[in-house]
């Protein structure tokens, strides 16, 4: 908050901040101050007087008990007050509280005087008062009733018959609290300006109200943005669209298709773009309805142009850590260095691959710490994943040396991996263990690959004599057919897509006259 300028009273220079000056009782000549009482009201006010009585709430007040004049009467100390206030020597201030009884936000005026004690400090007092407000009215807001359907409907709905927009409970209205009933005395108008623009701010800064223009203070927490525009979107699709139906159709329609096209998108950010362009289209509507139009623009227009911007950013921080708490929640169980050889490497179908929003897909192939690459089967790509280090490996092939019945694009995708990386993890070949059953888990892969007379070696011998020979030949057999596969899948991806997108045009095609017809609905 702007901190005010010192009072010229007490040693400052420039002559802004009126409200803070006082006089010292030696510099006014007044008939009020002869009286007995006025000065024992003037007297406990100076006592009061500390910026260590504002946190207990202990300022000079109408109610407080004046010492040297006990019998005084509520009424008769403000009358007192009224003429102190009337010679200079006196300021009325006001803050901010919480009634303990009602837990209802109050106003309370209190008085401050020159005192010897405490000089220079009714600046400090002025911004401890001010403080003092935002809390109470930051604990005030928090314990209201979360946002909800139900009251954020009733006001939209007050608002759209054009009723008074500040008895709405969606907003926060300062300003009424300076007002009778809840001042007797008149606040200078300079205090209650300055005290309004340090206590919104605030408030605005602390992210618990935001400024509505032509509307007023917004009370809304920053986890409920997204459920309001939400509520208030769907307030103008149920609500406002029946009753301009004639003007809204064919925006609403064109608006619709572009929202369908963009939630089929799995790279699509989230977006408060569909909502942004409704509302733009109900404030076109209204400009032309002749009843309305020399009238206030809705509220609920108001809030998505004005929150939007707001919203979009909140949606995209919270989309970028869905998709990492996504990410660890896929590859966590990678991080393992000891385990069951399927928990330890992460297969993903092409189908189910392109589904995944384009940040899960970077995430998933350059992280430095996983090893990625797509690995060609009969019908189908598939993305293998293993987390590349020495450890990871040993324990991923002593498994699979001892696992039956695996199947064997498995096995070869595993060697693909670690073949691709080789080269941070060529340490790992020195352990005679791990080549020892390399070499079991490469036969189990290759074996469907070896000429049909191999059992016949196999099983008289000598096999393992001309087993180098065999491994050649299964890798030249598996690298063609990677070819052929790579091929023949990226051609079934392509016509796949091309049929959906087909799919998509027949059925914008059917819903055309929906969208034109009475029945339009959000679909």
């Amino acid at each position: 908050m702007s901190k005010p300028v010192l009072n010229p009273t007490f040693g400052g220079a420039n002559q802004t901040q009126n409200f803070l000056k006082v006089k010292k009782i030696n510099e006014v000549v007044s008939y009020y101050l002869n009286d007995r009482l006025t000065h024992s009201v003037y007297k406990a006010i100076v006592t009061q007087t500390s910026h260590k009585n504002v946190r207990s709430q202990n300022l000079f007040q109408v109610e407080s008990k004046v010492p040297e004049a006990p019998e005084l009467t509520t009424a008769e100390v403000a009358f007192h007050i009224k003429r102190l206030l009337e010679d200079g020597v006196v300021l009325q201030f006001a803050y901010f509280y919480v009634d303990p009884a009602t837990s209802e936000l109050k106003l309370k005026p209190c008085y401050v005087a020159y005192s010897d004690a405490e000089l220079g400090d009714l600046t400090r007092i002025y911004l401890l008062l001010v403080d003092l407000s935002v809390n109470s009215i930051l604990s005030y807001l928090e314990n209201r009733p979360s946002l909800g359907k139900e009251m954020l409907w009733e006001d939209l709905e007050a608002d759209f018959k054009g009723e008074n927009i500040q008895k709405l409970k969606l907003f926060f209205n300062p300003e009424s609290y300076f007002q009778a009933p809840n001042i007797s005395i008149p606040l200078n108008p300079e205090y209650v300006k300055d005290m309004l623009l340090e206590i919104t701010d605030g408030l605005v800064k602390k992210g618990r109200i935001r400024k509505i223009p032509e509307v007023g203070y917004l009370v809304v927490k920053i986890k409920e943005l997204q459920t309001l525009f939400e509520l208030v979107d769907e307030f103008h699709f149920k609500k406002v669209f029946p009753k301009y139906k004639w003007a809204l159709s064919d925006a609403f329609a064109a608006i619709s298709q572009e929202e369908r096209m963009h939630a089929n998108d799995p790279s699509a950010l989230p977006t408060t773009l569909f909502g942004k362009k409704r509302a733009r289209a109900i404030e076109k509507a209204l400009e032309s309805d002749s009843e309305i139009k020399s009238k206030r623009k809705l509220i609920g227009v108001e809030l998505i142009l004005n929150l939007s911007d707001e919203i979009e950013s909140t949606l995209k921080s919270s989309y970028q850590e869905q998709i990492r708490n996504r990410f660890h929640e896929m590859t966590d169980h990678l991080s393992k260095q000891a385990g069951r050889w399927d928990k330890l490497v992460l297969f993903i179908s092409d189908e189910e691959f392109k589904t995944y929003p384009t940040e899960l897909k970077r995430l998933l192939t350059e992280d430095r710490h996983i090893a990625y690459s797509p690995w060609e089967t009969k019908g189908i790509t598939i993305h293998s994943f293993m987390r590349m280090d020495t450890e990871t490996i040993r324990s991923v092939i002593k498994s699979l040396s001892t696992a039956a019945n695996v199947e064997a694009w498995k096995i070869l995708g595993i060697r693909n991996l670690i073949e691709l990386n080789e080269d941070s993890i060529h340490s790992v070949f020195k352990d005679e263990e791990f080549v020892r059953n390399y070499g079991k888990v490469l036969r189990k892969g290759y074996v469907r690959y070896f000429p049909w007379y191999f059992s016949i070696l196999d099983f008289v011998g000598v096999a393992k004599l001309l087993q180098d020979l065999f491994f050649q030949g299964a890798k030249e057999k598996i690298r063609s057919e990677q070819s052929y596969f790579k091929s023949k899948n990226r051609d079934a991806a392509f016509k796949l897509e091309q049929s959906k997108i087909q799919e998509k045009l027949k059925e914008d095609e059917k819903l055309k006259p929906w969208n034109k017809s009475p029945n339009f609905r959000r679909l």
